[in-house]
């Protein structure tokens, strides 16, 4: 160890690295350790992450081991601060994740904002195969089935999978869908 004075040091000894003028075991968050290239002795140093990781085990942002908050882990080891299209920020794990399979992009698991081809969008949100849609009065059928209706045509009301002509007792008309009334209300207009 090479010390200026008692709090100042130059050179650490072996299985320490130098940050801020003092030797360590290792470097704090934020930072990583380097090898000092332009001396003789096997020295190491803290040297900041990008700033898109909170730790690193170095420079470029493919090498983050985490992110720092308002950025995502990428599948390709990168930090971001958007997701690619085809992915979309999971808040909760701070990760990119994957758009569900008939996406083209989403804005969550269960939220498509636009649709790969031969699929649409309906007003849920969900993309269809809207070639194969056999249910009665319905525009998009749900992706997993070709008589459960995602969204009906014009004029017709979505109620638990089906299009219907007019709204059941204790529920409503909205966006064409059925909303339920409130509480022990059999007729309601919002």
């Amino acid at each position: 160890m090479s010390c200026i004075d008692v709090s100042i040091c130059t050179v650490c000894s072996n299985n320490t690295v130098l940050y801020s003028n003092r030797c360590f075991s290792a470097c704090p968050p934020g930072f990583y350790s380097q090898s000092q290239t332009n001396t003789t002795e096997n020295q190491y140093v803290c040297q900041a992450c990008s700033v898109e990781c909170l730790t690193c085990t170095g420079y470029s942002s493919y090498e983050c081991i985490a992110c720092n908050a308002s950025y995502y882990s990428n599948s390709n080891g990168s930090c971001v601060s958007q997701c690619p299209k085809g992915t979309y920020a999971n808040t909760m794990f701070a990760t990119c994740s994957p758009c569900p399979v008939s996406c083209a992009s989403c804005s969550s698991a269960t939220a498509c904002q636009e649709c790969i081809s031969n699929y649409a969008l309906t007003s849920t949100l969900q993309c269809t195969n809207n070639n194969t849609c056999t249910a009665s009065n319905c525009q998009f059928c749900s992706a997993n089935s070709q008589t459960q209706c995602a969204q009906c045509l014009p004029n017709f009301y979505l109620v638990n999978s089906t299009c219907l002509t007019s709204c059941p007792n204790a529920t409503y008309p909205e966006n064409g869908l059925c909303k339920n009334c409130s509480f022990n209300c059999l007729s309601c207009s919002s």
